[in-house]
């Protein structure tokens, strides 16, 4: 009797074989600098801007495919964050303060996400990496970001991290991991997601390295 191979769900694949750079990326300079509550204005604005220009192309690419038979099933306005980003970025600027500096590396992975726009594997590798974040750790990131600047939940300058919209953040992943493990994607296709998400989480991970850069 021959012996059938099981596939491994998505969402497993995608936790497990991107755990490595996952982790690298949380455990950059400047983001170990932030977990740990070492974090003031200037940081949270550099980090801020640099994100608007991430989440304009992240969301934008989302809306052109949000009727595409495979994106769909991610597609989600409650998701989206570019206004909350803005809203934030304003209120973390001084009357008569210039601009942030927009890194290269932000540049580049907006640049990244608009190139593979029409791909919805790829982009559903981006849109996992950024929004199940924002749900996951970035959620703590948004407490201890409040603590540090005397910010109450959901406040201009942390908006960005409180899902108004979203009553509650676990179901809510639990159903988003489902889609993955259930949407029609064949196995090239699972393989191009996964691939993807490595690329993201190494894009994040530059982006930080550049934030570190712009504290010093």
């Amino acid at each position: 009797m021959t012996a059938q191979l099981v596939q491994t769900p998505l969402a497993a694949r995608l936790r497990d074989e991107t755990r490595e750079v996952h982790e690298s990326a949380e455990h950059s300079p400047f983001m170990a600098r932030l977990v740990a509550g070492q974090v003031d204005r200037a940081d949270l604005r550099n980090l801020t801007a640099q994100l608007v220009v991430v989440y304009a192309a992240l969301e934008e690419a989302s809306r052109s495919l949000s009727d595409d038979p495979v994106f769909r099933h991610f597609h989600d306005p409650a998701l989206e964050r570019l206004a909350t980003l803005q809203a934030d970025l304003a209120a973390l600027t001084a009357p008569g303060e210039g601009d942030v500096e927009i890194l290269p590396e932000a540049k580049a992975y907006a640049a990244r996400i608009r190139e593979i726009g029409a791909s919805a594997p790829a982009l559903v590798a981006h849109h996992y990496t950024r929004y199940l974040g924002d749900l996951s750790g970035g959620q703590a990131l948004g407490s201890i970001f409040g603590r540090a600047l005397g910010l109450a939940a959901g406040a201009p300058g942390i908006s960005f991290y409180d899902f108004a919209t979203i009553e509650k953040v676990k179901p809510y992943k639990d159903r988003y991991r489902r889609a993955l493990d259930g949407a029609p994607l064949g196995e090239a296709d699972q393989d191009r997601v996964v691939a993807e998400a490595i690329v993201a989480f190494r894009l994040n991970q530059a982006v930080f390295a550049g934030l570190e850069g712009l504290a010093v």
